[in-house]
């Protein structure tokens, strides 16, 4: 009897063990999350002052090269892109698409019959494409939604798209955008990788005229690739990525922002949407309520 008294008050003390436990992990998360909510936020405000500043001033570039900057307990890996950098998903031709899809890995086939999904997919008329599809074709396809038969206003619908799978859209992310408002690309605000696909991969090309546009102090200089894709247009608009370390430890996720700078206005800048990317699969601690033993 009292063997059995003794067993039970053990698996009671157990399970309350385990609980103070539970709690006490999802306090330090709730604080760190914040702690990273905060940090990040001193990061945003960091990077639009710095794009305020001459781009002669400027710690930071806007070519996606990661900066490193210490704030109080934590180190931000912030990197800036300029929307003009990037392939405008609603306006640029459909040739451009097409070699960007093909750069990606897609066959011309397949370049083809996304292209025209993607065109059917913002077009506001019911008449598909070849290889298209309208809302009947959606609804046949089990989707919950047609066609939208409007631009894109978020990246992120580019996933709705009939065929477009994650694979795809993760290839594709980091080349397009929906607000650079241009049909062509700015070589002087491109990322190298933009720049690649511009060039046909001609690392030669690429790295001499990234050259030339360093040492160009703020003048235009022409790409000798990328004839038809090219444009001169550039606004105040960017993306960019945030990724927080506390004391050494690196959060799982970064923060995407993209905002227009309002120089006139305070705070002198609009966000036009922030979101979590994640960055590495988040290891989980499962441990064994001892009360199931």
């Amino acid at each position: 009897m009292v063997l059995w008294i003794v067993s039970i008050m053990l698996m009671i003390s157990s399970s309350l063990l385990y609980s103070v436990k539970m709690e006490t992990a999802m306090t330090y998360y709730g604080r760190n999350s914040a702690q990273i909510r905060a940090y990040s936020d001193a990061a945003l405000r960091y990077s639009i002052q710095q794009l305020l500043l001459d781009p002669s001033l400027r710690s930071i570039n806007i070519l996606g090269k990661p900066f490193k900057w210490e704030f109080e307990q934590s180190q931000a890996t912030i990197s800036i892109v300029a929307e003009n950098g990037l392939i405008d998903l609603n306006q640029a031709p459909r040739k451009l698409l097409q070699q960007l899809l093909i750069h990606v890995g897609e066959d011309e086939d397949k370049a083809n019959m996304l292209l025209d999904l993607i065109e059917d997919f913002k077009d506001d008329d019911n008449l598909a494409r070849l290889n298209g599809a309208e809302d009947q074709a959606y609804v046949n396809a089990g989707f919950a939604a047609g066609a939208k038969d409007a631009p894109f206003e978020r990246l992120e619908e580019l996933q709705q798209v009939m065929a477009i799978s994650l694979g795809v859209y993760q290839k594709l992310e980091k080349y397009l955008t929906v607000n650079a408002q241009s049909k062509g690309v700015n070589p002087m605000l491109a990322p190298e990788h933009i720049l690649m696909l511009l060039a046909n991969n001609d690392t030669g090309l690429v790295y001499d005229y990234m050259e030339q546009r360093e040492n160009a102090e703020g003048r235009y200089v022409q790409a000798n690739f990328g004839e038809g894709f090219t444009s001169y247009t550039q606004q105040d608009r960017y993306r960019i990525h945030i990724q927080i370390s506390i004391n050494g430890q690196a959060s799982y996720y970064l923060d995407e922002y993209s905002i227009l700078l309002v120089k006139d206005k305070i705070p002198p800048f609009i966000s036009y949407y922030r979101k979590k990317v994640p960055i590495q699969q988040e290891p989980k601690t499962v441990e064994k309520d001892p009360a199931n033993n």
